[in-house]
């Protein structure tokens, strides 16, 4: 690849180089240039959750394997919270 961006309409908008050339590398800002269907997926946890926002102190190589029950609990329990997508604001357009 031998410039960083997944979309030529998206390049032409945020040539690299520019000031937002990295836009274009981005599945938020390249996704309105696609014209094909597509399908989102965002997953649960990551590691970096597992350490930073619920650290637990547990997790690998799983977290069944390695929590105390009540760090079990915590886990499951953050997977009934929205994924960040979700929480973000929703302005009009």
């Amino acid at each position: 690849m031998s410039t960083p961006t997944t979309n030529a309409a998206c390049q032409a908008k945020h040539p690299t180089g520019g000031p937002d050339g990295w836009k274009c590398f981005m599945a938020q800002y390249v996704a309105p240039y696609t014209s094909t269907p597509l399908f989102f997926a965002e997953g649960m946890y990551d590691s970096w959750q597992m350490g930073n926002v619920l650290d637990l102190g547990c997790g690998r190589p799983t977290p069944e394997k390695t929590c105390s029950p009540a760090a079990l609990a915590a886990f499951f329990e953050y997977a009934t919270y929205p994924a960040p997508t979700e929480r973000a604001p929703h302005f009009p357009s």
